[in-house]
């Protein structure tokens, strides 16, 4: 949300349903100055203090005017849509949503499911509608099964893994998973490689382009990611995600980037 609206001037809209915007703004903050959110609480030393004022300027005068964060806890698909037009209208470009099972089904569409999947699949569909329609990507955060957590650790997250999977396995264009081997413990990857703020952006399904993991660097205590800035080690064959081929990507040519970690096809 930060990097659209600072590096790019994208107009950004995050639709939080999880937590306050005043909790999402400490949390911008703190990544982009580096400073712990519990120290943030409980109060910084001066020198620290002074050096995020600063930054705090500078953010402000770049980004305050293109973030719109909505914090309702438990909106309805159409006020998604009503806000979701209006603030396209003003020129947003880019629409977060967290997180998916939070949002309200009406009672007349849970009259017609008959479980939760088919709640999320209405949830869906529309928010896809919805995409196609303000010609704008629109991100959405869902939860995982819990059974990834009776798998070894550490497991990667699979199509399989998403809560109530079906519909989001079938209308979503881009899925993306993130994963850490040190949450669970682990200090270094199956080819030896040291896993200490290592994090890997797993592209699950890609219908435009191939599926591959890219490795970034994540500093918990900031909650922030960024570019490893150096090359990895690729994985050896990993199985197979499940599910149809992946379409062909639309250029052959395009460089893959040196922290970029290749899929094997679908099937294999």
């Amino acid at each position: 949300m930060n990097e659209a609206a600072v590096y790019f001037g994208e107009q950004v809209a995050l639709f939080s349903l999880q937590h306050s915007k005043e909790q999402i703004i400490r949390k911008c903050l703190c990544a982009l100055g580096e400073v712990a959110y519990e120290k943030l609480l409980s109060g910084l030393p001066d020198y620290t203090f002074a050096e995020l004022a600063n930054k705090v300027q500078q953010w402000d005068r770049i980004a305050a005017d293109k973030l719109y964060i909505l914090d309702e806890p438990a909106p309805s698909l159409n006020q998604i849509r009503a806000q979701a037009r209006q603030l396209c209208g003003r020129g947003v470009s880019l629409i977060l949503i967290d997180n998916l099972h939070r949002l309200k089904v009406p009672a007349k569409v849970r009259a017609f499911c008959s479980n939760r999947e088919q709640e999320i699949s209405y949830l869906v569909r529309g928010l896809k509608t919805l995409a196609r329609e303000l010609k704008v990507p629109i991100v959405v955060v869902s939860h995982l099964n819990r059974l990834l957590r009776d798998r070894p650790a550490p497991s990667r997250p699979q199509l399989g893994d998403l809560r109530d999977s079906g519909s989001i396995e079938y209308e979503a264009d881009l899925i993306l998973f993130l994963h850490r081997n040190e949450y669970y413990g682990e200090s270094e990857d199956e080819m030896g490689n040291p896993t200490r703020e290592v994090a890997e952006i797993i592209v699950a399904k890609n219908a435009f382009g191939s599926r591959e993991i890219v490795q970034v660097q994540f500093k918990a205590e900031f909650g922030r990611f960024s570019d490893t800035g150096s090359s990895r080690l690729e994985y050896p064959s990993m199985g197979s995600f499940g599910g149809q081929e992946d379409p062909k990507p639309p250029f052959d040519d395009v460089p893959t980037s040196p922290h970029t970690i290749k899929l094997p096809p679908r099937g294999n």
